[in-house]
């Protein structure tokens, strides 16, 4: 026989993967997990959900852990089709988001981290070949000016470092791009 340590009853069934956090005060590991009703839910290491929250869809890539006022209390950041989203600890939208999108994102966020220093970079691909390349307020990138892809981005934008240079790596059906 099997044994489990606990379960939890969601309002329909899981389909995004199962995320450990730790957005909490005292860095102890919590449960992040979407069902199919696009609602999203906050899980103690008891399986007891601390919040939930309904989405305008499901969940693209990622759930990636940060930290907007750069105080050590992480936020939740993540992206649907239609909608840029950053949770605070208990559920609720941060100031000025969520934002939503002027075309369709076609896969989830890339988020950068240059130095280390919080100061992050969101990239997000939609259905129109655009890429934005945002900052964690919602404000553009100076300087960002790239126009298109020749097809549809199919994975998310990822970042790299040779030497004292970044790159980002961006792939659609038909090429291969890295920009610097």
């Amino acid at each position: 026989t099997s044994s489990f340590e606990w379960k939890s009853r969601l309002e329909s069934s899981s389909v995004f993967k199962p995320v450990v956090v730790t957005i909490n005060p005292d860095n102890s590991a919590e449960i992040v997990v979407q069902d199919s009703s696009h609602i999203i839910y906050l899980l103690n290491r008891q399986g007891r959900i601390l919040w939930q929250k309904q989405l305008d869809g499901l969940i693209l890539g990622d759930i990636h852990q940060v930290d907007r006022y750069k105080n050590g209390k992480y936020q939740l950041l993540f992206n649907t089709t239609t909608t840029l989203y950053l949770l605070d600890r208990n559920g609720n939208d941060t100031e000025r988001y969520p934002l939503g999108f002027r075309s369709s994102a076609t896969t989830g966020l890339g988020l950068f981290d240059y130095d280390k220093d919080k100061n992050y970079r969101i990239a997000i691909p939609h259905i129109d070949r655009s890429l934005s390349m945002i900052d964690i307020e919602g404000n553009n990138v100076e300087g960002w000016n790239f126009k298109t892809t020749d097809a549809v981005l199919t994975t998310p934008v990822q970042h790299f470092r040779l030497g004292v240079k970044d790159y980002l790596l961006l792939g659609d059906t038909l090429r291969i791009y890295i920009l610097d």
